[in-house]
């Protein structure tokens, strides 16, 4: 029986919530057709594989391992890769839940095998600002932000690493033509930096440091901005940004590396008054004239 290693972890750990890696490798034995236990190897390679393709990614605490899924947009995108999987197990129709998925969501198993099977597809894309047009869309991996998934790969018609917006495609077509992996390309490094849907394997990070209130510092110590996020007590250090009559309002620091995006922004336009940036200047005055622009368009 053939198996997709790395589609099979992701199903187990989500049909089953947390398991140790040595219950993994033995759970393996249940699927392989000679009842063979899993190598170790072979699951941090396939481990490393739902990152690198999928844009999925395992935590590790106190030895079980998890899904790293923050809502249930997440598990709706698990949901419709698993209709990609053919392999069966006995409680798998679990997984499915009949409701309405978001936008795009339709061609995620399409495209979950076009970049497995590194085929070619031909895409109808239809941006919400400029005409539409036709490509032929070569995949490297997928990735989820806010309810949507992307795909990125190498774009015939712009002849470079593109990202696509699954919603915005009218169609697809797996032409089961092979394409060649760019070595250069790697998942992990091309969103290394960013914050969002959009990457790029030469995006420079600013440090960004910002001060929040106790409630804005709760929801960024369980959701992170960036994985290179971490936190310090903004007056503990005698370095407080605040006028002397807001001392203790922003009570709390978090530093991170990311490369600034219209993205980026607008999350932080999110928090209001809850969370204020330090540095980079330019961010602060990006941050500004957004506030500005809002205001003004409320006052007019």
């Amino acid at each position: 029986m053939s198996r997709n290693k790395a589609i099979w972890l992701a199903r187990l750990l989500f049909r089953r919530g947390q398991l140790t890696r040595d219950e993994i490798l033995e759970a393996w034995s249940r699927s392989d057709e000679n009842a063979r236990r899993m190598a170790a190897s072979t699951f941090y390679d396939n481990k490393h594989l739902l990152e690198e393709r999928f844009g999925i990614r395992l935590r590790c605490e106190s030895g079980y391992y998890s899904l790293d899924m923050h809502d249930a947009r997440e598990q709706d995108f698990m949901k419709q890769l698993f209709r990609y999987d053919s392999g069966t197990d006995d409680d798998a129709t679990h997984v499915y839940i009949d409701e309405p998925q978001p936008a795009g969501y339709k061609y995620v198993a399409a495209m979950a095998q076009a970049v497995e099977k590194r085929e070619w597809t031909e895409i109808k894309y239809r941006p919400f600002d400029k005409q539409g047009y036709s490509t032929l869309f070569a995949p490297y991996c997928l990735r989820t932000f806010r309810g949507r998934c992307y795909a990125v790969g190498f774009s015939e018609h712009h002849n470079e690493i593109r990202t696509f917006a699954l919603d915005r495609m009218e169609q697809i077509e797996v032409t089961r033509h092979t394409f060649r992996t760019d070595t250069s390309f790697s998942a992990r490094r091309y969103f290394e930096h960013s914050f969002g849907a959009y990457g790029g394997m030469n995006l420079v990070p600013d440090h960004i440091i910002i001060e929040a209130d106790t409630q804005a510092a709760a929801y960024l110590r369980t959701r992170p901005l960036h994985e290179t996020q971490r936190e310090t007590s903004a007056h503990r250090t005698g370095k407080s940004h605040a006028p002397e009559k807001e001392a203790g309002t922003y009570p709390l620091r978090f530093e991170m590396d990311v490369a600034i995006s219209e993205d980026f922004v607008r999350e932080l336009l999110y928090y209001g008054p809850e969370v204020r940036v330090i540095e980079p200047e330019s961010l602060k005055r990006m941050i500004r004239r957004a506030a500005k622009n809002i205001a003004n368009m409320y006052e007019a």
